[in-house]
């Protein structure tokens, strides 16, 4: 006798859609019944407009058993997800993501070499479980910064330009361009010599700041830092690979720290873009696991495209591993 090892009438995935990401926005939620149809009963699926909604569904889904959770939405709805997942089920592990390539931003699907639309990697998903019993999985360590979870960390200069991008409450293309364009004028300005003490503080995107920073325990040789950027995923966005050495070694991730001058960070950017080494005395390029900050006043950063402030002071180190479906 022949049988599916799934019940088909009975889900075996529980699926998060985020209604503010953008695609979902632009089809009012389409995917919601795209991926029921898709599914024939063995999808639950769910939209979630806030964190208790998403508390809500996801103490639910760990009810009913499901092995596997999957995410609509881009990288700040994976790090929310995430982060929740870790706090219901600990110490137990969380089931396998699978992750439908919904967001604005996509670096981490994209990091593993997901490719696709979002109903294609769920029809291979589902083809692969009544087929294969297991889907094949890939393995990322997190990022850990306090009881929140992440696959990329970053301030100064990285928080700085997130913050033009997301100005007027928009994201995409247009928006990454405008950034772009401030950034290469505050780098103009400060070659021509135009900045004083008082400008600089003034700065919307290229404004460095005075910080205390310890890698794995060690204290760094300069304190005036242009940007930190972390991760465990190699891709940041827009295409660039700067953090090449994120999947180098387990329980640990790849830590940039630069002190440069505006102008040699611009004119190495396509090495930092291609994820090459830059050498210079104030590029720290490095794979540790514990990165320690110290500013001493309030300063913003952010957590896989979502922004946070911190007091002052900030303790990020390797998190949980997350086990990630590949289609």
């Amino acid at each position: 006798m022949s049988f599916s090892p799934y019940n088909r009438k009975k889900p075996v995935i529980g699926i998060i859609v985020n209604p503010y990401s953008r695609k979902n926005l632009r089809t009012k939620c389409a995917s919601v019944e795209l991926f029921t149809v898709i599914g024939q009963g063995r999808v639950d699926v769910r939209t979630t407009s806030s964190l208790e909604d998403l508390d809500r569904v996801l103490i639910e889904f760990k009810e009913k058993n499901y092995e596997y959770i999957g995410i609509s939405g881009g990288d700040g709805t994976i790090h929310n997800v995430i982060s929740r997942l870790i706090q219901l089920y600990r110490p137990a592990p969380v089931p396998g993501i699978l992750l439908l390539n919904d967001g604005t931003m996509n670096n981490i699907a994209v990091s593993i070499g997901l490719k696709g639309d979002s109903s294609q990697i769920l029809r291979s998903f589902l083809h692969m479980v009544d087929t294969t019993f297991i889907p094949r999985m890939v393995t990322r360590d997190t990022l850990k910064i306090g009881e929140k979870y992440c696959f990329l960390f970053g301030f100064g200069m990285v928080a700085n330009f997130l913050n033009e991008c997301y100005s007027d409450g928009k994201k995409g293309f247009r928006k990454n361009i405008s950034a772009i364009g401030k950034t290469v004028t505050e780098t103009i300005g400060d070659v021509l010599n135009n900045l004083t003490l008082k400008k600089e503080s003034e700065l919307s995107v290229m404004r460095s700041m005075d910080a205390t920073i310890h890698i794995d325990s060690q204290r760094i040789g300069f304190r005036k830092v242009l940007f930190v950027l972390a991760g465990t995923v190699e891709q940041v966005g827009m295409g660039f690979k700067t953090l090449y050495r994120a999947d180098d070694m387990t329980s640990s991730f790849h830590c940039l720290i630069n002190g440069m001058r505006p102008l040699d960070v611009v004119t190495q950017l396509s090495r930092f873009a291609a994820g090459s080494r830059v050498e210079n005395n104030l590029n720290i390029d490095e794979v540790v696991s514990l990165l320690e900050v110290e500013i001493g006043e309030p300063f913003e950063f952010t957590m896989d495209g979502d922004m946070y402030l911190s007091d002052g002071s900030l303790t990020i180190e390797t998190g949980l591993p997350m086990r990630f479906v590949l289609v």
